[in-house]
């Protein structure tokens, strides 16, 4: 069975919550929230820092805390990408046993006093590979890939499964609720594409390509627009671009690897990606202020893969 059914209730009541929240708080708008990440794929632990003064000439670096797992359980996973519920309560985690390497979707409650994952479960369990969970924006319903296909969580849609001979990955939800977009790789690194599927019909539209180099890691903005890394096909460094309807344009463009873009789902102003660092060593944490234009590097020396903006 795919799906662990006695689950979603708990999970689906925390996120309607953390819905209705998101839009009817001002007083947490003016927050600037945290950033929760990875900082090792597989072998690394999460971490999250509290973010301030974003919108300032000279934002304070981040300090971060590791977020732990209970002990009996990260003993026995590796974990990989990560999604947090619109009031920073719920994480949805992918991580697979070192038993048998299968891939699973777990959830587990947020402690930022003890900085602890509580209440861990499993969400979504199956042979095979099971991963890059994210939440909707109405946090009602879970995307992730599924063994190289598209999966939705729970299946209350028409058309739930993208399947594909091609490589499916990295999806996302647009704000509506009723479509997705994901990276499709049909052959080498450079063919990757962006994707978006319409899960009322089932329609499949591909996102236009400039230059002729890979696109991927997609995340929808609130406005409808996509936001993804473009790959150079010439020089393999990495942008920030974006596209909405009847246009697709650079957005960004600050280090040679702009990549994972991801957007604060109650500040449309803020959109955290990582940059490969100077030294060459590890990705640093940048988050781009939509109404300047411009972006502001939030960590140095430290390892940041896959951030997720959340408030409390």
């Amino acid at each position: 069975m795919r799906n662990s059914l006695s689950s979603f209730p708990f999970l689906a009541r925390v996120l309607l919550a953390a819905c209705a929240l998101s839009f009817s708080s001002t007083a947490l708008a003016q927050d600037d929230g945290y950033v929760l990440f990875l900082d090792e794929y597989l072998a690394g632990d999460y971490y999250y820092a509290r973010l301030s003064d974003l919108d300032g000439d000279n934002p304070p670096q981040i300090y971060p805390r590791k977020l732990r797992l209970p002990r009996k359980f990260r003993r026995n996973v590796e974990i990989g990408n990560a999604d947090v519920s619109a009031d920073g309560s719920t994480i949805v985690f992918a991580a697979r046993k070192t038993s048998d390497y299968n891939w699973d979707i777990y959830y587990g409650s947020i402690d930022l006093r003890r900085s602890r994952i509580r209440n861990v479960g499993l969400l979504v369990g199956a042979a095979g590979r099971d991963e890059d969970p994210r939440t909707s924006w109405q946090g009602t319903s879970i995307v992730y890939k599924c063994d190289g296909n598209i999966c939705i969580y729970p299946e209350i849609y028409p058309n739930p499964v993208v399947v594909s001979w091609c490589e499916l990955w990295a999806p996302s939800f647009a704000l509506s609720g009723y479509g997705v977009s994901f990276t499709k790789r049909c052959g080498d690194e450079d063919s990757d594409r962006i994707w978006h599927y319409d899960l009322l019909t089932g329609e499949e539209t591909p996102i236009p390509n400039e230059g002729d180099g890979a696109d991927r890691f997609a995340h929808y903005m609130d406005d409808g627009t996509l936001v993804y890394s473009h790959i150079d096909k010439d020089t393999g460094t990495s942008s920030l671009w974006v596209h909405g309807a009847g246009y697709t344009s650079l957005l960004h463009d600050r280090t040679r690897s702009d990549d994972d873009p991801y957007p604060d789902k109650r500040d449309r102003n803020h959109l955290a990606f990582i940059g490969w660092n100077d030294n060459g060593d590890n990705y640093d944490l940048y988050v781009y202020r939509r109404s300047r234009g411009d972006s502001v590097k939030l960590s140095d020396n430290i390892s940041v893969i896959a951030p997720v903006l959340f408030r409390r």
